[in-house]
C-alpha cells in the first residue's frame, strides 16, 4: 500500500511501516503471537493516519489471518499463502 512519497512522509508514517513490515516477517516466520501484537500496534497506527470505513485495512487482515493460524495452524508444508475456507 502507498502511504507516500519517501521525502515527504513523517516518523509517524515509517513507525507504521517499519512495525508492519516486522508484522510480516513474524507472519512468515509462524510466529503468529508476535505477527498479532506488531499487526495491532499497527492498525493502532494506521488509525491516527488513515480513515478507513472496512475492516479490509491491511493490519486488519493479517490480524485475523494471525487469530486464525493461533486457533488452527497450518502444516509444516504452507508455503505463506493464505486460502478462504468462507466467506
Amino acid at each position: 500500500e502507498l502511504l507516500g512519497l519517501k521525502a515527504e512522509v513523517g516518523a509517524e508514517v515509517l513507525e507504521l511501516q517499519q512495525t508492519f513490515l516486522k508484522g510480516m516477517d513474524s507472519y512468515f516466520s509462524q510466529n503468529w503471537q508476535k505477527a498479532l501484537d506488531l499487526f495491532e500496534k499497527s492498525k493502532t497506527l494506521e488509525s491516527f493516519r488513515y480513515n478507513y470505513t472496512s475492516n479490509l485495512d491491511p493490519s486488519t487482515v493479517f490480524i485475523d489471518r494471525c487469530r486464525l493460524y493461533l486457533k488452527s495452524p497450518p502444516d509444516s508444508t504452507w508455503d505463506g499463502v493464505f486460502t478462504a475456507t468462507g466467506k
